[in-house]
C-alpha cells in the first residue's frame, strides 16, 4: 500500500501498565506492489492485535497477530468477509 490514503488506528487497552494490548486496523488503496502482488487499485482493510511489554516506558517485546487470510483474500480480488 503506497498511497496517501493509508489509515492506521490503534486502540490501547490501558496506560501505565507493564503490558499493553493494542487492537489496530489499517485501510488503504493497493496502489503499489504489496506481498509480491502487482497494484490493483483496490481499497482494502485489515486488522490485527499486538501485545507490548513496556516495563519502563519503552517497548521491550512485542507479540502480534494480523488477519493475513482476509488481507490475502482482498489482495487476490475476493473482497472482504
Amino acid at each position: 500500500m503506497t498511497r496517501d490514503d493509508l489509515v492506521i488506528d490503534t486502540e490501547p487497552d490501558a496506560e501505565g501498565c507493564a503490558r499493553i494490548t493494542v487492537r489496530w486496523s489499517a485501510a488503504g488503496t493497493h496502489a503499489g506492489t504489496f506481498w509480491n502482488l502487482p497494484p490493483r487499485d483496490r481499497f482494502i482493510t485489515f486488522r490485527g492485535i499486538e501485545v507490548l511489554a513496556v516495563p519502563d516506558g519503552r517497548i521491550r517485546r512485542r507479540w502480534g497477530k494480523r488477519d493475513a487470510e482476509d488481507r490475502r483474500r482482498q489482495l487476490a480480488g475476493g473482497g472482504t468477509r
